[in-house]
């Protein structure tokens, strides 16, 4: 019975074959942040680098196809999570300049988490669910980080009172911001660790 014959590979490519593909994907990710195309175009390049793998299975060639599928994999990857994203939600309402940073506003939503004690006050996890802007009620999706203020004893006692903690229902008047404040150039952006979190 004859055994399958397939192509000779580069020594470096077999040992680390897994390897080789994350960086591939990882590549593609990142030149998919710079190259907006929609998922399609990635979706098919992807396809046809996988039928011309196939069809070149057996020669050299092969290899390049799959590493431009898998480069094409990871843009089409990104293209879906970024539209997947509700229109509602309020990272998408800020960038689209229907919100303002710093405007005011109240905000109704559900805490997941317990208060995080921070310098002059605490942070809490808000699962947004409602927005009142400009005497509109809207529905929205998201998460905001508070940073509730504590400036003496009597305001630290009213916070107590509230027990505040993971399921606790709020609606808070505040200002959300959105901007980036104070970048060096090569630093990392506020607004990106923010959106990955």
């Amino acid at each position: 019975m004859d055994t399958p014959s397939f192509p000779p590979s580069s020594k470096s490519f077999t040992i680390y074959p897994i390897a080789w593909l994350t960086v591939c994907f990882v590549f593609g990710i990142f030149a998919a942040d710079y190259f907006d195309f929609v998922w399609q175009i990635y979706l098919i390049i992807c396809l046809v680098s996988t039928f011309s793998t196939i069809v070149f299975i057996k020669k050299q060639l092969s290899i390049i196809f799959v590493f431009i599928a898998f480069v094409s994999l990871g843009g089409f990857c990104l293209q879906v999570e970024k539209a997947l994203v509700a229109p509602n939600r309020l990272k998408v309402l800020f960038d689209s300049e229907k919100i303002k940073s710093s405007e005011p506003v109240d905000l109704e939503g559900v805490s997941l988490n317990k208060p995080e004690l921070a310098v002059g006050g605490f942070f809490l996890l808000i699962k947004a669910e409602k927005l009142y802007f400009k005497g509109n009620e809207q529905i929205v999706s998201g998460k905001v980080r508070l940073f509730l203020p504590i400036r003496d004893e009597q305001i630290a006692q009213e916070y107590e009172q509230l027990q505040l903690g993971y399921g606790t229902k709020i609606r808070v008047a505040c200002q959300l911001q959105r901007e980036e404040k104070f970048l060096n150039p090569g630093s990392i952006s506020n607004k990106e660790i923010l959106d990955q979190q």
